[in-house]
């Protein structure tokens, strides 16, 4: 009898444990809850591969808002690109037709952790290091959807809390 229960605890403990480690970590959870909340709006999250030591950089997530469909051609003449200086200045360029103090309040307006955005081909990148909750994204779309907007005009159709940026 005493060897029964034995195995059957051990059989108990060694599936609950299986269990418990499939589990996410609360960082883990949180990040998910972050991109659910980013395609809700729009966004596109890209986790760049790891490093050759298996490590990923917080700083190798990008948020992508996507180019508008009438959008694409003007998007492609783009040049854009604002870094986050070590000493906490932005270090940017107005693209044309965008004046310098209007970037400004865009990126006075991106949640803490952004430290960069680029136009790249697809869209407007935000690279950011995940450490906020759910409403730091949706800073962080409005952002994008007012720099967008701003350097490509054609008015926002949508709220961006809608997600159908």
């Amino acid at each position: 009898m005493s060897t029964f229960v034995l195995v059957a605890g051990l059989t108990f403990l060694f599936v609950f444990g299986a269990a418990l480690g499939m589990r996410p970590s609360p960082r883990q959870a949180q990040l998910a809850r972050l991109r659910a909340a980013a395609t809700a709006r729009g966004l596109r999250v890209r986790v760049a591969p790891a490093t050759p030591g298996g490590q990923i950089s917080p700083n190798l997530v990008v948020y992508v808002l996507s180019w508008r469909l009438e959008q694409l051609e003007q998007a492609r003449e783009l040049r854009f690109q604002a870094v986050l200086e070590p000493s906490g200045g932005w270090r940017a360029q107005a693209p044309p037709g965008l004046e310098q103090e209007h970037l400004i309040g865009i990126l006075g307006d991106l949640p803490a952790g952004v430290t960069e955005l680029t136009a790249v081909a697809d869209g407007l990148a935000a690279r950011w290091d995940e450490r906020g909750a759910e409403h730091e994204v949706e800073r962080l779309a409005a952002a994008l959807v007012t720099l967008r907007e701003a350097c490509l005009g054609g008015g926002n159709r949508s709220s961006p809390a809608q997600g159908r940026t």
